[in-house]
């Protein structure tokens, strides 16, 4: 009796955890988004964009929700930058700069397995026409995570490159955001609903992040430019520097040597990392920058 009163409750568990995990995905009415987005300017830097749903439309006989963003830390002017609905656990896409006759995008696919494999968006061209740049992943890892005292499904991905990807039930791309923003290196800072705080990038430390490119002092020591694309400069007072780590935004550790004033970032991931300098007491001095 004991034995079938378990497998029932493992069969309703069950159920409840697929139908959590079938609806509601991603596109959930009072969720925002902030990511910071790479500035494709001479000058550089990063803004940050505020990402949120606001109203309906009806395309191509099918009900979307209206994505828009606020690209400065006053929200003073929204932008509209596309449409975006689910089915059958898939979430699709289509920006605002396309024309009608396009199709749009599967951004997510929450029905993928171990094993599975996915071409996800990864850059925009928009001349001569608009275009997606597709990349093909493969499952690596599913399996579920608790956030917010919830498990949300999540699913990682590998490349061919060995680079890896990560989306989470609700949240989206850990690494890029909500969408991919025309070929712009990105990262999510922070995902909230109903005004709660849901998720948090651990390597900021605010949810709003924007810069031009500048230095980053602490501890006698300055580190620039920053963001960076290839060199990137270390300068320390007391030379007293021994050895230098880089840690990308998933804890793994992609660089580490004896001390050197330049180091070429050229090869690494577009992203957020965080570069950590030993002096000979092992005291560590710790500094955030991007590679875009």
């Amino acid at each position: 009796m004991k034995t079938k009163i378990l497998i029932l409750l493992l069969a309703v568990f069950a159920t409840l955890q697929a139908n959590a995990q079938t609806t509601n995905t991603i596109v959930n009415e009072n969720s925002a988004w902030s990511t910071a987005i790479l500035i494709n300017t001479e000058d550089g830097g990063y803004r940050t964009d505020y990402c949120f749903f606001d109203g309906d439309s009806v395309f191509n006989e099918k009900t979307y929700k209206k994505l828009f963003c606020y690209r400065d830390k006053e929200h003073s002017e929204r932008f509209f930058e596309g449409l975006m609905r689910e089915e059958n656990q898939k979430t699709y896409f289509f920006p605002s700069y396309w024309d009608d006759n396009r199709e749009e995008i599967l951004l997510y696919d929450f029905s993928l397995k171990q094993g599975d494999v996915f071409e996800i968006p990864v850059g925009v061209s928009l001349f001569p026409t608009p275009e997606i740049d597709m990349e093909t992943v493969y499952v690596i890892q599913s399996d579920s995570v608790l956030v917010n005292n919830q498990f949300k499904k999540r699913l990682i991905f590998k490349t061919k490159w060995g680079r890896q990807e990560t989306f989470v039930e609700n949240i989206g791309w850990l690494y890029s955001g909500l969408y991919p923003v025309r070929g712009s290196a990105s990262v999510l800072l922070c995902f909230s609903q109903n005004n709660e705080l849901v998720y948090k990038n651990p390597d900021i430390s605010e949810c709003y992040y924007a810069t031009s490119a500048q230095t980053i002092q602490a501890d006698n020591c300055t580190v620039f430019p920053n963001p960076v694309s290839d060199i990137l400069h270390i300068s320390c007072v007391n030379n007293a520097i021994v050895r230098i780590e880089i840690l990308d935004n998933t804890g793994r550790q992609v660089y580490s040597k004896t001390y050197r004033d330049t180091i070429d970032v050229s090869s690494f991931t577009k992203g957020v990392y965080l570069l950590k300098l030993y002096d000979a007491n092992e005291q560590i001095s710790e500094f955030t920058f991007m590679k875009k």
